[in-house]
């Protein structure tokens, strides 16, 4: 729990983060949270600030790493088979979009 109070008074206003938003979010994840960690493991950009929120309720890290993985792994098998069917027409569709991505220069 170190530091979570001084960075709410210190930066809170500028992400529009108040004592009873915290208060609620805590709450919230300290109810849903078994839940919450594995979904939220699968979108995209939420799944880089999962980390935050079971620091201040006390998540046992051991819990929080199982709960993690049972998220990442859809995750990861999804970009597995998506590069996996995609690789094989990579050279087709790399010759068509260097029109695009390309800088003139090169």
């Amino acid at each position: 729990m170190f530091g979570r109070m001084e960075v709410l008074h210190n930066h809170g206003a500028k992400i529009h983060l108040t004592p009873e938003r915290l208060e609620r979010a805590e709450h919230w994840f300290q109810r849903y949270g078994n839940v919450a960690v594995p979904v939220c493991r699968i979108l995209p950009l939420v799944r880089a600030y999962m980390s935050f929120p079971p620091a201040p309720r006390g998540c046992a890290t051991s819990r929080f790493l199982w709960l993690s993985a049972l998220g990442g792994i859809p995750w990861i098998v999804f970009w597995g088979v998506l590069g996996r069917a995609i690789g094989s027409q990579y050279h087709r569709s790399r010759a068509t979009s260097t029109t695009w991505t390309s800088p003139p220069w090169s």
